[in-house]
Protein backbone atom coordinates (compact mmCIF):
# COMPACT_ATOMS: atom_id res chain seq x y z
CA UNK A 1 0.00 0.00 0.00
CA UNK A 2 1.08 3.19 -1.15
CA UNK A 3 1.16 6.14 1.70
CA UNK A 4 -0.30 9.39 0.80
CA UNK A 5 1.39 12.45 2.79
CA UNK A 6 -0.30 13.93 5.55
CA UNK A 7 -0.91 17.69 6.99
CA UNK A 8 0.04 19.20 10.02
CA UNK A 9 -2.58 20.41 12.17
CA UNK A 10 -1.21 23.77 12.96
CA UNK A 11 0.32 26.58 11.54
CA UNK A 12 3.12 28.80 12.70
CA UNK A 13 2.97 31.76 13.65
CA UNK A 14 -1.10 31.34 14.13
CA UNK A 15 -3.14 33.56 11.63
CA UNK A 16 -5.23 34.05 14.70
CA UNK A 17 -4.18 37.01 17.19
CA UNK A 18 -3.16 36.07 20.54
CA UNK A 19 -5.52 37.14 23.52
CA UNK A 20 -4.10 39.70 26.11
CA UNK A 21 -5.39 40.82 29.07
CA UNK A 22 -5.11 44.97 28.10
CA UNK A 23 -7.40 47.11 26.30
CA UNK A 24 -5.73 47.09 22.35
CA UNK A 25 -7.97 47.18 18.89
CA UNK A 26 -7.92 44.07 16.62
CA UNK A 27 -7.52 43.94 12.78
CA UNK A 28 -9.33 44.15 10.79
CA UNK A 29 -12.72 44.21 12.37
CA UNK A 30 -11.60 46.99 15.48
CA UNK A 31 -9.48 49.19 13.19
CA UNK A 32 -12.45 49.08 10.61
CA UNK A 33 -15.47 50.06 13.21
CA UNK A 34 -13.81 52.83 14.59
CA UNK A 35 -12.81 54.32 11.21
CA UNK A 36 -16.48 53.88 10.14
CA UNK A 37 -15.28 51.78 7.29
CA UNK A 38 -17.71 48.81 7.70
CA UNK A 39 -20.77 50.38 6.16
CA UNK A 40 -18.57 50.84 2.60
CA UNK A 41 -17.96 47.23 2.71
CA UNK A 42 -21.61 46.55 2.98
CA UNK A 43 -22.43 48.67 0.31
CA UNK A 44 -19.50 46.88 -2.02
CA UNK A 45 -16.85 49.55 -1.65
CA UNK A 46 -13.79 47.21 -0.76
CA UNK A 47 -10.86 48.97 -2.45
CA UNK A 48 -11.15 46.52 -5.57
CA UNK A 49 -8.67 47.59 -8.54
CA UNK A 50 -7.04 50.54 -6.07
CA UNK A 51 -3.13 49.43 -5.64
CA UNK A 52 -1.16 50.66 -2.92
CA UNK A 53 2.26 50.86 -2.55
CA UNK A 54 4.02 50.53 0.88
CA UNK A 55 7.61 51.47 1.51
CA UNK A 56 8.32 50.08 4.26
CA UNK A 57 11.29 47.27 6.51
CA UNK A 58 9.78 44.21 4.36
CA UNK A 59 6.46 42.01 3.82
CA UNK A 60 6.55 38.80 5.63
CA UNK A 61 4.09 35.81 3.99
CA UNK A 62 2.20 35.92 7.92
CA UNK A 63 -0.67 33.28 7.62
CA UNK A 64 -3.13 36.10 8.62
CA UNK A 65 -3.14 37.46 5.33
CA UNK A 66 -3.42 34.34 3.56
CA UNK A 67 -6.54 33.50 5.81
CA UNK A 68 -7.91 36.38 5.01
CA UNK A 69 -7.34 36.14 0.99
CA UNK A 70 -5.81 39.74 0.49
CA UNK A 71 -4.18 40.28 -2.56
CA UNK A 72 -0.23 41.32 -2.24
CA UNK A 73 1.54 41.49 -5.17
CA UNK A 74 4.17 38.48 -5.51
CA UNK A 75 7.25 38.51 -5.14
CA UNK A 76 7.55 41.99 -3.15
CA UNK A 77 10.41 44.50 -4.29
CA UNK A 78 13.59 44.92 -2.68
CA UNK A 79 15.38 47.93 -3.25
CA UNK A 80 18.35 47.18 -0.85
CA UNK A 81 20.88 44.77 -2.94
CA UNK A 82 21.57 41.55 -1.22
CA UNK A 83 18.27 41.80 1.10
CA UNK A 84 15.27 39.14 0.33
CA UNK A 85 11.82 41.22 0.16
CA UNK A 86 10.03 38.05 2.39
CA UNK A 87 12.13 39.02 5.56
CA UNK A 88 11.32 41.68 7.72
CA UNK A 89 13.90 42.06 10.41
CA UNK A 90 11.58 44.64 12.48
CA UNK A 91 8.22 43.74 11.83
CA UNK A 92 6.80 47.12 10.35
CA UNK A 93 5.82 46.73 7.27
CA UNK A 94 4.24 42.99 7.85
CA UNK A 95 2.50 44.61 10.84
CA UNK A 96 1.75 48.11 9.62
CA UNK A 97 0.74 46.55 6.00
CA UNK A 98 -2.44 45.24 8.21
CA UNK A 99 -3.92 48.59 8.89
CA UNK A 100 -4.88 49.02 4.84
CA UNK A 101 -6.95 45.83 4.40
CA UNK A 102 -8.52 46.51 7.72
CA UNK A 103 -10.04 49.58 5.78
CA UNK A 104 -9.52 48.64 1.84
CA UNK A 105 -9.67 44.77 2.23
CA UNK A 106 -10.12 44.31 -1.61
CA UNK A 107 -7.09 46.71 -2.16
CA UNK A 108 -3.92 44.91 -3.66
CA UNK A 109 -0.59 45.77 -1.63
CA UNK A 110 2.76 46.10 -3.60
CA UNK A 111 5.10 46.20 -0.58
CA UNK A 112 8.65 47.95 -0.90
CA UNK A 113 11.66 46.45 0.43
CA UNK A 114 14.15 49.52 2.15
CA UNK A 115 15.50 47.93 4.81
CA UNK A 116 18.86 46.36 5.07
CA UNK A 117 19.37 42.65 6.89
CA UNK A 118 19.83 44.84 10.15
CA UNK A 119 16.23 46.54 9.53
CA UNK A 120 17.87 50.53 9.41
CA UNK A 121 15.84 52.14 6.48
CA UNK A 122 18.62 52.46 4.50
CA UNK A 123 16.60 52.72 0.91
CA UNK A 124 13.90 55.02 2.03
CA UNK A 125 14.39 57.61 -0.94
CA UNK A 126 14.96 54.84 -3.65
CA UNK A 127 12.13 52.66 -2.62
CA UNK A 128 9.71 55.69 -2.93
CA UNK A 129 11.19 56.38 -6.26
CA UNK A 130 10.68 53.05 -7.55
CA UNK A 131 7.05 53.12 -5.77
CA UNK A 132 6.60 55.46 -8.38
CA UNK A 133 7.41 53.66 -11.33
CA UNK A 134 4.89 50.83 -9.94
CA UNK A 135 2.13 53.62 -10.76
CA UNK A 136 -0.12 53.04 -8.40
CA UNK A 137 -3.01 54.55 -6.79
CA UNK A 138 -1.61 55.59 -3.48
CA UNK A 139 1.92 55.14 -2.11
CA UNK A 140 2.00 55.29 2.26
CA UNK A 141 5.21 55.63 3.88
CA UNK A 142 5.39 55.11 7.49
CA UNK A 143 8.74 56.41 8.20
CA UNK A 144 10.60 60.50 8.18
CA UNK A 145 13.67 62.45 8.89
CA UNK A 146 13.80 64.56 12.41
CA UNK A 147 15.27 67.72 12.92
CA UNK A 148 16.32 69.75 16.04
CA UNK A 149 13.93 72.00 17.75
CA UNK A 150 11.75 74.31 17.94
CA UNK A 151 13.05 76.64 16.80
CA UNK A 152 13.50 74.66 13.69
CA UNK A 153 16.13 75.89 10.79
CA UNK A 154 14.96 76.34 7.48
CA UNK A 155 14.94 73.33 5.00
CA UNK A 156 18.29 72.84 3.13
CA UNK A 157 18.53 72.04 -0.42
CA UNK A 158 18.83 68.83 -0.22
CA UNK A 159 15.18 68.55 1.55
CA UNK A 160 13.83 70.57 -0.67
CA UNK A 161 14.81 68.14 -3.77
CA UNK A 162 13.88 65.49 -1.79
CA UNK A 163 10.16 67.46 -1.38
CA UNK A 164 10.48 68.16 -4.75
CA UNK A 165 10.47 64.22 -5.50
CA UNK A 166 7.77 63.54 -3.41
CA UNK A 167 5.11 66.43 -5.15
CA UNK A 168 6.26 64.92 -8.46
CA UNK A 169 4.28 61.47 -7.48
CA UNK A 170 1.51 64.18 -6.15
CA UNK A 171 1.79 65.78 -9.33
CA UNK A 172 1.48 62.75 -11.26
CA UNK A 173 -1.77 61.99 -9.79
CA UNK A 174 -1.02 59.63 -7.16
CA UNK A 175 -2.03 59.86 -3.16
CA UNK A 176 0.56 59.86 -1.03
CA UNK A 177 0.30 59.58 2.95
CA UNK A 178 2.84 60.03 5.47
CA UNK A 179 2.82 59.55 8.88
CA UNK A 180 3.10 62.94 10.78
CA UNK A 181 5.65 61.29 13.10
CA UNK A 182 5.33 59.88 17.23
CA UNK A 183 7.04 63.40 18.31
CA UNK A 184 9.58 63.62 15.34
CA UNK A 185 9.65 67.04 12.69
CA UNK A 186 9.69 65.17 9.81
CA UNK A 187 9.68 66.75 5.87
CA UNK A 188 7.60 64.80 4.25
CA UNK A 189 4.80 64.92 6.18
CA UNK A 190 5.20 68.91 5.63
CA UNK A 191 5.10 68.59 1.66
CA UNK A 192 2.50 70.25 0.34
CA UNK A 193 -0.07 67.67 -1.60
CA UNK A 194 1.12 65.09 0.81
CA UNK A 195 -1.91 63.73 3.15
CA UNK A 196 0.15 63.95 6.53
CA UNK A 197 -1.55 61.00 9.13
CA UNK A 198 -1.91 62.21 12.75
CA UNK A 199 -3.08 60.32 15.81
CA UNK A 200 -6.17 59.70 17.84
CA UNK A 201 -6.58 57.50 20.28
CA UNK A 202 -10.24 55.82 20.71
CA UNK A 203 -10.81 53.87 24.42
CA UNK A 204 -12.90 50.82 25.07
CA UNK A 205 -16.05 53.44 25.93
CA UNK A 206 -15.79 54.73 22.42
CA UNK A 207 -14.19 58.10 23.78
CA UNK A 208 -11.86 59.82 21.46
CA UNK A 209 -9.14 61.68 22.41
CA UNK A 210 -5.63 63.31 20.42
CA UNK A 211 -3.27 60.93 21.01
CA UNK A 212 0.00 62.10 23.55
CA UNK A 213 2.44 59.71 20.88
CA UNK A 214 2.03 61.86 17.69
CA UNK A 215 3.16 65.01 16.30
CA UNK A 216 0.84 68.19 15.65
CA UNK A 217 2.17 71.31 14.65
CA UNK A 218 1.52 73.97 11.86
CA UNK A 219 5.01 74.26 9.48
CA UNK A 220 7.15 76.80 9.97
CA UNK A 221 8.26 76.04 6.17
CA UNK A 222 5.26 76.29 4.28
CA UNK A 223 2.59 78.84 4.41
CA UNK A 224 -1.12 77.42 5.56
CA UNK A 225 0.32 74.02 6.02
CA UNK A 226 -0.84 72.16 9.61
CA UNK A 227 0.52 68.42 9.97
CA UNK A 228 -1.42 66.21 10.45
CA UNK A 229 -4.27 66.84 7.99
CA UNK A 230 -6.44 63.80 10.25
CA UNK A 231 -5.79 61.42 11.77
CA UNK A 232 -5.83 57.26 12.22
CA UNK A 233 -5.63 55.09 15.08
CA UNK A 234 -2.85 55.66 17.33
CA UNK A 235 -1.68 54.55 20.89
CA UNK A 236 -0.90 56.29 23.85
CA UNK A 237 2.20 57.49 25.65
CA UNK A 238 4.54 55.25 26.15
CA UNK A 239 4.68 52.65 23.58
CA UNK A 240 1.30 52.94 21.95
CA UNK A 241 0.42 49.67 22.54
CA UNK A 242 -2.57 49.96 20.57
CA UNK A 243 -3.23 47.44 17.78
CA UNK A 244 -2.23 43.92 17.48
CA UNK A 245 -0.71 43.27 14.24
CA UNK A 246 0.75 39.92 12.35
CA UNK A 247 4.56 40.27 12.42
CA UNK A 248 7.58 37.73 11.34
CA UNK A 249 8.21 35.84 14.30
CA UNK A 250 11.25 36.29 16.19
CA UNK A 251 11.54 39.96 14.75
CA UNK A 252 12.11 43.07 17.04
CA UNK A 253 8.99 44.24 17.49
CA UNK A 254 7.54 40.73 18.25
CA UNK A 255 10.81 40.68 20.61
CA UNK A 256 10.85 44.03 21.92
CA UNK A 257 7.11 44.52 22.61
CA UNK A 258 6.87 41.56 24.15
CA UNK A 259 9.70 43.12 27.13
CA UNK A 260 9.42 45.99 29.30
CA UNK A 261 11.24 48.82 28.31
CA UNK A 262 13.50 51.78 30.11
CA UNK A 263 10.15 54.17 30.03
CA UNK A 264 7.20 51.62 30.29
CA UNK A 265 7.57 48.01 32.86
CA UNK A 266 4.88 46.64 31.12
CA UNK A 267 4.53 43.94 27.91
CA UNK A 268 2.13 43.49 24.82
CA UNK A 269 1.29 40.35 26.82
CA UNK A 270 2.47 38.17 24.09
CA UNK A 271 5.36 36.05 23.19
CA UNK A 272 8.30 36.87 21.91
CA UNK A 273 8.32 34.98 18.79
CA UNK A 274 4.68 34.15 18.21
CA UNK A 275 4.51 36.40 15.74
CA UNK A 276 1.95 38.78 16.76
CA UNK A 277 3.11 41.99 18.68
CA UNK A 278 1.36 44.96 20.18
CA UNK A 279 2.18 48.27 18.37
CA UNK A 280 0.91 51.62 16.38
CA UNK A 281 2.34 54.99 15.95
CA UNK A 282 1.42 57.51 13.00
CA UNK A 283 2.56 54.24 11.35
CA UNK A 284 -0.60 52.61 11.74
CA UNK A 285 -2.41 55.87 11.05
CA UNK A 286 -0.82 56.29 7.63
CA UNK A 287 -1.95 53.15 6.11
CA UNK A 288 -5.72 52.93 7.78
CA UNK A 289 -5.85 56.69 5.53
CA UNK A 290 -4.53 55.10 2.43
CA UNK A 291 -7.06 52.36 3.21
CA UNK A 292 -9.81 54.81 3.26
CA UNK A 293 -8.70 56.63 0.03
CA UNK A 294 -8.28 53.32 -1.52
CA UNK A 295 -12.11 53.02 -0.68
CA UNK A 296 -12.83 56.39 -2.34
CA UNK A 297 -10.88 55.87 -5.47
CA UNK A 298 -12.54 52.35 -5.64
CA UNK A 299 -16.13 54.14 -5.40
CA UNK A 300 -15.01 57.21 -7.53
CA UNK A 301 -12.34 56.23 -9.87
CA UNK A 302 -9.59 59.11 -11.72
CA UNK A 303 -10.41 61.70 -8.93
CA UNK A 304 -7.68 63.63 -7.94
CA UNK A 305 -5.20 63.49 -4.81
CA UNK A 306 -6.64 67.25 -4.09
CA UNK A 307 -10.16 65.57 -4.73
CA UNK A 308 -9.54 62.87 -2.11
CA UNK A 309 -8.04 64.99 0.19
CA UNK A 310 -10.99 67.15 0.50
CA UNK A 311 -13.25 64.09 1.10
CA UNK A 312 -11.21 62.96 3.89
CA UNK A 313 -10.94 66.03 5.31
CA UNK A 314 -14.23 67.63 5.07
CA UNK A 315 -15.77 64.16 6.64
CA UNK A 316 -13.40 63.54 9.20
CA UNK A 317 -15.25 63.27 13.06
CA UNK A 318 -13.50 66.27 14.94
CA UNK A 319 -11.66 65.58 18.17
CA UNK A 320 -11.64 67.84 21.25
CA UNK A 321 -10.00 66.86 23.92
CA UNK A 322 -6.29 65.46 24.62
CA UNK A 323 -2.74 66.92 23.54
CA UNK A 324 -0.69 65.83 20.84
CA UNK A 325 3.00 64.85 21.76
CA UNK A 326 4.71 66.84 24.88
CA UNK A 327 7.09 68.21 22.04
CA UNK A 328 4.37 70.10 20.43
CA UNK A 329 1.75 70.11 23.07
CA UNK A 330 -1.10 71.41 20.78
CA UNK A 331 -4.55 71.01 22.15
CA UNK A 332 -7.55 69.52 20.72
CA UNK A 333 -10.45 72.10 20.11
CA UNK A 334 -13.87 72.67 18.52
CA UNK A 335 -12.95 72.41 14.46
CA UNK A 336 -9.82 72.05 12.88
CA UNK A 337 -6.34 72.07 15.35
CA UNK A 338 -3.10 71.50 15.44
CA UNK A 339 -2.84 68.44 17.45
CA UNK A 340 -5.16 66.27 15.25
CA UNK A 341 -5.77 68.48 12.25
CA UNK A 342 -9.49 67.70 10.69
CA UNK A 343 -9.84 64.70 13.64
CA UNK A 344 -10.53 61.07 13.18
CA UNK A 345 -10.71 59.86 9.27
CA UNK A 346 -14.62 58.37 9.12
CA UNK A 347 -14.11 56.57 6.10
CA UNK A 348 -17.63 56.02 4.49
CA UNK A 349 -18.76 59.90 5.03
CA UNK A 350 -15.79 60.36 2.65
CA UNK A 351 -16.88 57.92 -0.19
CA UNK A 352 -20.61 59.53 0.29
CA UNK A 353 -18.69 63.31 0.12
CA UNK A 354 -16.81 62.12 -2.89
CA UNK A 355 -19.73 60.65 -4.72
CA UNK A 356 -22.12 63.42 -3.83
CA UNK A 357 -19.58 66.32 -4.61
CA UNK A 358 -17.20 64.79 -7.57
CA UNK A 359 -19.01 62.11 -8.42
CA UNK A 360 -17.20 58.62 -10.33
CA UNK A 361 -14.86 59.98 -12.96
CA UNK A 362 -13.07 57.39 -15.17
CA UNK A 363 -10.92 54.89 -14.72
CA UNK A 364 -6.96 55.64 -14.44
CA UNK A 365 -5.24 55.97 -17.62
CA UNK A 366 -2.37 54.44 -16.12
CA UNK A 367 -3.73 51.88 -13.94
CA UNK A 368 -3.33 54.25 -11.15
CA UNK A 369 -4.12 57.99 -10.25
CA UNK A 370 -2.08 59.47 -12.90
CA UNK A 371 -2.91 61.23 -16.07
CA UNK A 372 -6.65 60.56 -16.09
CA UNK A 373 -9.41 63.26 -17.88
CA UNK A 374 -11.04 64.91 -14.36
CA UNK A 375 -14.59 64.33 -13.08
CA UNK A 376 -17.53 66.50 -12.94
CA UNK A 377 -17.52 69.14 -11.49
CA UNK A 378 -14.36 70.38 -12.25
CA UNK A 379 -11.29 69.11 -9.20
CA UNK A 380 -10.06 71.26 -6.26
CA UNK A 381 -6.79 73.43 -7.55
CA UNK A 382 -3.65 70.82 -7.62
CA UNK A 383 -1.92 71.40 -4.35
CA UNK A 384 1.26 74.35 -5.39
CA UNK A 385 4.90 73.10 -5.06
CA UNK A 386 7.18 73.43 -2.45
CA UNK A 387 7.95 76.53 -1.35
CA UNK A 388 9.36 77.35 2.32
CA UNK A 389 7.30 79.95 4.31
CA UNK A 390 8.67 82.85 5.42
CA UNK A 391 6.71 82.34 9.09
CA UNK A 392 4.62 79.55 10.75
CA UNK A 393 0.86 79.90 10.49
CA UNK A 394 -0.83 79.10 13.67
CA UNK A 395 -4.55 80.09 12.96
CA UNK A 396 -7.28 77.89 12.42
CA UNK A 397 -9.01 77.67 9.26
CA UNK A 398 -13.00 78.30 9.66
CA UNK A 399 -13.68 75.57 6.49
CA UNK A 400 -12.91 72.34 6.81
CA UNK A 401 -13.45 71.61 3.08
CA UNK A 402 -11.31 73.98 2.06
CA UNK A 403 -8.12 74.11 4.55
CA UNK A 404 -6.13 71.79 4.39
CA UNK A 405 17.43 68.78 6.97
CA UNK A 406 19.92 67.85 5.79
CA UNK A 407 21.51 65.71 3.59
CA UNK A 408 21.69 62.53 4.22
CA UNK A 409 19.50 62.66 7.45
CA UNK A 410 18.16 59.21 8.60
CA UNK A 411 14.83 57.79 8.42
CA UNK A 412 13.20 56.61 11.23
CA UNK A 413 10.15 54.18 11.46
CA UNK A 414 7.55 54.68 13.25
CA UNK A 415 5.90 51.54 14.70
Amino acid sequence: MLERPRLYHGTSPSPVAPNVGSFHLRVPNDVALCLNAIPAHHAGVRGEGIKVAMVDSGQYPHPYFIAHHYSIRLPPISVVPGTSPHKDAVGHGTGESANIFAVAPGATLIPIRASDDRGALVGSNAGFLRAKQEKPEIITCSWGGDSPGPPFAAPSQWTLTWLAEIQDAVDQGIFVVFSAGNGSFSPEGQAPGVFSAGGVYVSADLDAQASNYASGYSSPWFTNRVVPDACGLVGMMPRAQYIMLPVQPGCDLDRGESQPSDTDPNTDGTAGNDGWALFSGTSAAAPQIAGAAALILSACPGLSPAQVRTALVATATDITTGRCHQRFNNLATDGPDLATGAGLVNAWEAVKFARANFGGGPPPSHGAGGSAPPPSPSPSPSPAPPSPASSATTGKSANKTARRARKGEPRTKRG
